[in-house]
């Protein structure tokens, strides 16, 4: 019974080490970061540090963005209004003020959803969250661009 155990020990050893022999190579460095799901944050600090490495990085990547009003209507934004967008979206040490959400916005890679931002109408902003949609900055230029 011994051996058994042992013989079956080995080749689950030998089994675990072929396959972590075949890693995929890394990313090159003008590869576009892979569109995860959103992970929750369980702290304002974790929230501004997943936006900082891994949320900002990917939106980068969107070619058109949708802005959803809280009162109605939509528009599409592509090229120059999809990069100020993106570049007004900036991690700040803003605190949460429990304003009233102004709009939403949807960024896409294709047909890939990449993440979602609520924006107040003063700018205040934070990616759209499991659990608890944290404030992760806040930017008077994103107000003035989501407003109609």
């Amino acid at each position: 019974m011994r051996s058994l155990l042992l013989g079956c020990v080995f080749a689950t050893c030998v089994l675990a080490c072929s396959n972590n022999s075949a890693q995929q190579p890394a990313p090159g460095p003008g590869a576009a970061p892979e569109a995860r799901p959103i992970a929750a944050a369980s702290t304002q600090a974790d929230a501004r540090a997943a936006a900082t490495a891994a949320d900002l990085p990917l939106l980068r990547t969107a070619d058109r963005a949708v802005v959803a009003w809280s009162a109605g209507g939509t528009a599409e934004k592509r090229g120059q209004e999809l990069s100020a967008l993106v570049e007004a979206l900036r991690v700040t040490d803003a605190q949460p003020s429990g304003g009233k959400q102004f709009a939403q916005i949807t960024f896409y890679r294709g047909e890939t959803l990449l993440r979602e931002v609520w924006v107040f109408a003063d700018g205040e902003w934070g990616f759209v969250r499991p659990g608890t949609a944290w404030t992760v900055g806040a930017s008077p230029a994103l107000g003035d661009l989501v407003k109609r």
